[in-house]
Parts: C-alpha cells; sequence; structure tokens
C-alpha cells in the first residue's frame, strides 16, 4: 500500500493508493492498525476480522468520515470498544466518534475500585483506616458518616462514636487518593481508589455479586489465626470474584500478625504462606482452576501497623502495573472521551441536588438522558451524539462505582446515581436484626416496607407488586 520514498514527507504521499474505498485485512496475523490508517480518506468498508492480536483501534481511525462499514469479529479488543463492536446497538458510525472523541479531547482516567472482602469480625473496615492514615485524602461519598448513622440507627452510632468494633453492615464506599513517595524513583501521581468495604456477614454474600466488576482491584482479607479454616475461606472468596469478574487482580491480607508473632509456634505462618502460595499463586493456569489472578499474599497488623505502608505501596503499584488483556497499555493510562468525566462530574452534582430535595438519588431513562444532555450543555458546552453514546459512558461509569445500571428487564429503565443508597437500600431488606428486625423465618410482609424504607422507594413497581421479600 505505501511505497518506499525516504524523501517524502508524510504518509500521504508515500499511499500507493491514495483513494481505496474497499480494504480487505481479514485473518492476516495483523497485530496492530497502524495510525497512517487515516490517510485512507475514502476508506468505506475496512474488515480486520480474525485478526486475534488486534487489542484496540488507533484514535486516527476517528478521522475515517467515509467508513460506514467495519469488521472486527475475532479480533481481542479491549472495553469499551469491545461491547461497542459486539453490540447491534452500535454502529460503524458510533465506534468512529468514539473515537474521534479520544483523538480531539481525552483525558487519562486514573480511578480504579478498591474491593475489601472477607468474612465477619477479620478487621476490613479497620484495615482501610490504616491504609488511608498512610497518606492522601479520604472521603466517604454520601457525606462524612459511619454505616450506622446512615442506616438512622442511633444506638450503633454512638457505640462507634465511642471506640465500639462494629461489624460494617452492607457496604461503606469512600474514595481514597493515594500517591507513593519516593524521592530516587519517578512515579505516576495521584490514583483515586473508590473504596468499597463489604460487611462479612453471611446474610450479604448474595447481595455483593451484583457490585463485582471487571476495573477493579480486590482485597480478600482472612485471619491469620484461623489457620487452615481461614485459607478454606478465602478459596470460596477467589471463586466468587472469578465467577463474577474473570482474571481480577487479587491480593490476599492476613490480619493479626501481632498475635501470631507472640502466641503461635515461630513456622506457623511461614506454613501458612506457603499453603497460600501453593493454592493461589504459584499456578500455571489459575483460570482453569476456577481462580482469578492472585498476585501476592501479604501479613499485616493494624495494631503495630506491621507491614501497612509496605501494603499501601503494594496497592498502588499493583494498580499501575494492570493491563488490559492483550493490550501493551496500563490500564490507567488508557485515555478516555473528555465528555465521559464530564458526565461523572454531573452525576456527582445531582447526587447533591437530589438530597437537598429530599429525593432518591434515582432516575429513570428519559429523565436522566434530559437532564444529562441538559447539564452537558449548560456546564461544558457539550454533547453527546445520540443516546448510544451516553449508554457507553453510562456502561464505563457502572464498571468504576460511580452510578450503578443493569439490564435486568425489572431494573433497565433505572439509573441508580449513588451506588452508596442503593447499597443501603438492599440492607434494609435482608435479614441482619440490627437493620431489619421485620423479617421472620426469610419473609417480610409489604405492609412492614413503610417501617423499614425511610423515603418513598415503595414508588418502584419492582417494590410495589412484591407481596413477600
Amino acid at each position: 500500500m505505501f511505497f518506499n520514498d525516504k524523501s517524502a514527507n508524510n504518509a500521504k504521499s508515500r499511499l500507493m493508493f491514495p483513494n481505496i474505498s474497499k480494504l480487505d485485512l481479514g485473518k492476516n496475523s495483523i497485530r496492530v492498525v497502524p495510525p497512517f490508517i487515516s490517510e485512507l480518506s475514502n476508506l468505506s468498508t475496512f474488515h480486520i476480522a480474525n485478526n486475534e492480536h488486534i487489542t484496540e483501534l488507533p484514535p486516527e481511525m476517528g478521522l475515517l468520515s467515509r467508513l460506514w462499514n467495519l469488521t472486527t469479529k475475532g479480533c481481542s479488543l479491549q472495553e469499551p470498544l469491545a461491547s461497542m463492536a459486539s453490540s447491534k446497538m452500535y454502529k460503524t458510525m458510533d465506534i468512529v466518534g468514539y473515537l474521534k472523541s479520544i483523538l480531539e479531547d481525552a483525558k487519562p482516567y486514573a480511578r480504579m475500585k478498591l474491593m475489601v472482602v472477607g468474612v465477619q469480625g477479620i478487621g476490613k473496615t479497620t484495615l482501610l483506616e490504616n491504609l488511608r492514615s498512610e497518606g492522601g485524602s479520604y472521603k466517604r461519598t454520601k457525606q462524612s458518616e459511619h454505616w450506622a448513622r446512615r442506616m438512622g440507627n442511633r444506638n450503633m452510632a454512638m457505640k462507634s462514636g465511642r471506640g465500639v468494633s462494629m461489624s460494617t453492615v452492607g457496604v461503606d464506599i469512600g474514595d481514597w487518593t493515594y500517591e507513593k513517595k519516593d524521592k530516587t524513583k519517578n512515579w505516576y501521581g495521584p490514583v483515586v481508589f473508590r473504596t468499597w468495604d463489604f460487611g462479612g456477614q453471611q446474610e450479604y454474600y448474595t447481595t455483593h455479586q451484583y457490585f463485582l466488576s471487571r476495573r477493579s482491584l480486590y482485597l480478600v482479607v482472612w485471619n491469620i489465626t484461623d489457620g487452615e479454616k481461614g485459607i478454606n475461606e478465602i478459596q470460596q472468596w477467589l471463586v466468587n470474584i472469578q465467577a463474577r469478574a474473570p482474571n481480577s487482580p487479587v491480593i490476599i491480607i492476613g490480619t493479626h500478625y501481632d498475635i501470631v508473632e507472640s502466641q503461635f509456634p515461630l513456622n506457623f505462618n511461614d506454613y501458612l504462606q506457603k499453603r497460600i502460595r501453593e493454592r493461589f499463586i504459584n499456578l500455571i493456569d489459575p483460570e482453569k482452576c476456577g481462580l482469578p489472578r492472585v498476585i501476592d499474599s501479604l501479613e499485616v497488623s493494624c495494631k503495630s501497623r506491621y507491614n501497612i505502608k509496605h501494603l499501601a505501596n503494594l496497592i498502588y503499584d499493583t494498580a499501575f502495573s494492570l493491563r488490559s488483556h492483550g493490550s501493551k497499555h496500563r490500564l490507567l493510562e488508557q485515555k478516555i472521551p473528555a465528555t465521559y468525566i464530564y458526565l461523572e462530574e454531573i452525576i456527582g452534582d445531582l447526587c447533591i441536588d437530589l438530597r437537598q430535595a429530599g429525593q432518591d438519588p434515582v432516575l429513570e431513562q428519559s429523565d436522566y438522558e434530559k437532564t444529562v444532555r441538559l447539564q452537558m450543555k449548560s456546564k461544558y458546552n457539550s454533547s453527546f451524539r445520540d443516546s448510544a453514546e451516553l449508554q457507553q459512558a453510562s456502561s464505563f461509569l457502572h464498571e468504576n462505582g460511580v452510578l450503578l445500571h443493569y439490564a435486568d428487564a425489572t431494573l433497565r429503565d433505572l439509573y441508580f446515581l449513588d451506588p452508596q443508597w442503593l447499597c443501603d437500600m438492599l440492607s434494609h431488606v435482608v435479614t441482619i436484626r440490627e437493620i431489619n428486625p421485620f423479617v421472620k423465618n426469610g419473609i417480610m410482609l409489604l405492609d412492614d416496607l413503610k417501617h423499614v424504607f425511610k423515603q418513598n422507594v415503595l414508588k418502584f413497581p419492582c417494590i410495589q407488586s412484591t407481596p413477600k421479600l
């Protein structure tokens, strides 16, 4: 397609067929689509199917204004292009438009979900508090209040305020901004970790699955003093993660190291760490064993702060080392359209406005699209091309825990703008006596819902039509 002429000043002058309109490179073992593909300004049909090594499309393809037929089946495209290319909702022009938006105004997105899971009472919340004290900044996503106060349980909130350890109910979400400090090396800047502290009560396990996603780093926490029993519990969490977010990165964290060090035999911890590495880390194909990608295993003590700083830096290093499957670029260095970031800011403002108005942070699709369109225009003088592009941006933010939107037939018309709110609502109907004393033998009467929900959640048909929960 090109001739070799070093005297040529640009790619356009070296094109042998500058006016080509159809190009079929399917099943050619091609590894990358070069940026200068944009020089084929008349290209209308472009087939690159069955080139399994192609993981991305260059933003320069956004300049191919006449391209209307693009086939990528059999390629290994990463998100969000993978979903766009496989969905019937998106046409080639949508993909070209997305690539153009990246080319013209793209920004890095140094954010990641940090999911903390484990059984009840092993110190997950205390571990997070220790990590936050190592630097950076932290804020809750819904004011600065403990989960007990959000739930409306004053007694638990008062106990927590007096320093009494209370197990987290449901999920507690916050933003922890951390940057590794080391004068001898150049690091990448701060990362915003959206921390999800999952309650460890067994009753909540079935709800956790709705919040697990791939763009996440998982901390599976266990109590070292539990020995083999604790290691078996690790296995259960890893299987659940793999089922909902395949091949996600995981760090295994053992707590109460100070107790092991003072009260257990010298080789007790070494034996357990060896077992963990044999079962979960030193595996050639962990996915064939139904396990995610376990990066490392570390022991910590929240009492003596042993390894807390090391863990904070390990989380930071791991986040920046992650790459999408088959991609050369680091996940946190990939750029996304500026409109995605605008949408995140708009959603945050909408949550505040709705709360101040005494309304639930939930919008139906028509209201959501209308409100976002008006806010984008007035605040940023920008817009999404159509509903499909807005949906793609919303899906990206769902993966990152900014909002929640599900394809379920009952819920697909609803956009939950505040994930913390939805987590709290689920916590109200789960059979934890501290929160919901109205459930008997796993059954809750519709008439009792008014005692549990403090606001107007009953407006949703999926709740109104359910006689028993």
